[in-house]
């Protein structure tokens, strides 16, 4: 595959919600409930994107 179609940003975007959905369940986790919100409204919003 092409280097240029594998890190267009639809896919940096999707490799960012897998990142940030890990770091997310770790957070809640260990009950940080306010930095696993802030995590989960910024991977929302890449939708918007």
């Amino acid at each position: 595959m092409e280097r240029a179609t594998l890190f267009n940003v639809p896919n940096q975007l999707t490799i960012a919600r897998l990142v940030l959905s890990i770091v997310f369940f770790v957070f809640l986790a260990l009950d940080w409930y306010a930095t696993s919100l802030v995590l989960f409204l910024v991977a929302a919003g890449t939708d918007w994107i």
